[in-house]
């Protein structure tokens, strides 16, 4: 159990941050604050018992004996219908702080991708579309099976998209996801989140309920943007502040 603390933020001027659970910081922001919505939330992925109680590092990371030596993440312990409702209830939170024609994005793999949609329709957001990040065939094989190489980011708009909303990109993005100098276990490669918050306008505040490391902020500040994040575990918090101070003014 990682224990829940109160919201204590620190700021400077393009960065908002706190280690405390998705709730409790995005309770703290204000209605209508943020212009885009960029979260890599934990899946949960198999949503069985059977993965309940095995450790983050070993079922992302690990491989025969070993396993990862960064520190496990929270939030895996769910089954489907626990993520369910999980999701749609920091979702809803997250519809407030959102603007009003403001993008959305999440990740997700295939075996919670009918749960992701399913959420996003229920807490009440406008889902646009599902697009594809392909991570190449760098990642692990399973004989007489296709290549699990993609991740899928379930996106939409918070009500009807902004007048004058013209930005065209790709819906599916190719980058490796194969690097020894990770901060995460599942971290995203800051190319990735660089595609995804390029939907926004120039200048809007970015927010992620479930930071990790930090790339979807290192992405938002590096390209002018404000950001807004949370990461529970206090490990991995400091990765990302640290990281994130590195970027912000």
């Amino acid at each position: 159990m990682h224990p829940v603390s109160k919201t204590k933020l620190e700021t400077s001027s393009d960065l908002t941050i706190s280690n405390t659970d998705a709730l409790t910081f995005l309770d703290s922001l204000g209605t209508a604050s943020v212009g885009g919505l960029f979260a890599d939330p934990p899946y949960s992925s198999g949503g069985g018992q059977r993965s309940i109680n095995v450790p983050t590092g070993k079922k992302y990371c690990g491989t025969g004996r070993k396993v990862s030596p960064l520190p496990d993440f929270a939030g895996e312990t769910m089954d489907q219908r626990s993520n369910l409702r999980f999701t749609i209830t920091w979702l809803a939170a997250a519809q407030r702080v959102l603007e009003p024609g403001g993008y959305f994005g999440i990740f997700c793999d295939w075996r919670q991708l009918p749960v992701f949609t399913d959420a996003v329709q229920i807490s009440g957001f406008h889902w646009k579309g599902v697009s594809v990040w392909d991570k190449t065939e760098g990642v692990r094989p399973q004989k007489g099976a296709f290549r699990h190489q993609c991740e899928y980011i379930v996106w939409g708009t918070n009500g009807p998209k902004k007048p004058g909303a013209n930005r065209i990109l790709p819906g599916c993005f190719r980058k490796s996801n194969v690097t020894r100098d990770k901060l995460h276990q599942t971290q995203k490669p800051v190319e990735v989140m660089n595609w995804l918050v390029s939907i926004i306008d120039e200048g809007a505040p970015v927010l992620d309920p479930f930071m990790g490391s930090g790339s979807t902020g290192v992405a938002a500040l590096s390209s002018g943007r404000p950001f807004f994040g949370c990461e529970l575990v206090p490990e991995i918090y400091q990765v990302a502040k640290a990281r994130l101070r590195e970027h912000s003014v």
